[in-house]
């Protein structure tokens, strides 16, 4: 038997549950999957009250961004934008997060609905007490060997200009 004594038990539990928890938190960066969770309650709350999700998930000024942009392109070229997101993936592979105090970045890497491999970026911010997301930014992978390995967000200022 590979345990000697009862003495041992301790160590070999405290052992495995560090092991059993470094596996679990091996694609998050930073905080334990708060980010990919927020994200997966964004998906679920599109599904049954989008106008909810839009309020309690997505930056407001982001909110308005996407629907200014939608309300100037022609009838035929416009798309529901946040269902499409939260539908983005047929699989996830992996994901990583990384949180600095009130923002963050989620990074999801996956198969899209046509099958081609893809990073989706999501930048968080603190918005009235909850974790929101400010914008975007996707990549399309010739391979899944091209994911992302960490979280990938462009910086903020970048996107503001």
């Amino acid at each position: 038997m590979w345990i000697r004594s009862m003495k041992e038990v301790p160590v070999v539990v405290s052992v495995i549950l560090l092991l059993g928890g470094c596996a679990a938190t091996n694609s998050t960066q930073g905080q334990s999957g708060i980010l990919y969770q927020e994200f997966r309650d964004f998906q679920h709350l599109v599904e049954t009250d989008l106008p909810a999700a839009k309020k309690t998930k997505v930056a407001a000024d982001y909110v308005k961004v996407i629907e200014e942009a939608d309300s100037r392109m022609p009838e035929e070229f416009r798309s529901p934008f946040f269902v499409d997101l939260a539908n983005r993936f047929r699989t996830v592979d992996s994901h990583y997060e990384d949180i600095d105090g009130s923002q963050g970045c989620l990074t999801i890497n996956g198969l899209n609905q046509e099958g081609a491999p893809e990073s989706l970026s999501l930048y968080y911010v603190q918005e009235k007490g909850g974790w929101v997301f400010d914008y975007i930014m996707t990549s399309a992978h010739e391979s899944v060997q091209e994911y992302y390995t960490e979280a990938t967000c462009p910086d903020a200022g970048e996107y503001r200009r």
